[in-house]
């Protein structure tokens, strides 16, 4: 059986408006983590005022390192996709 990596750096981008279904999530998160003990930091939050591409490049920049092992984005907008999906992805790639 392969040894799985304990999660030490990691956190979810978020639009402040959507503190709540940010909130869900990690909450879910932890929960599955616990279930299957997995090991794991708590996920840092990093609410991002507005929903505009330069902010969240800005956000992103200057918060995420090197070591930072998974990163969550909750985008805004509708099911088919965000305006700042494909942007990001590049600038995360």
């Amino acid at each position: 059986m392969f040894e799985q990596p304990t999660l030490n750096k990691w956190g979810i981008f978020y639009q402040a408006k959507d503190n709540n279904q940010a909130r869900t999530l990690v909450t879910m998160m932890e929960k599955t983590l616990i279930q299957f003990d997995y090991q794991a930091r708590p996920m840092a939050m990093f609410p991002v005022q507005g929903s505009n591409l330069e902010i969240w490049k800005q956000e992103i920049g200057s918060k995420l390192k090197s070591d930072v092992q998974v990163v969550i984005l909750l985008l805004p907008g509708g099911k088919n996709g965000s305006d700042l999906y494909h942007d990001l992805k590049k600038m995360l790639l």
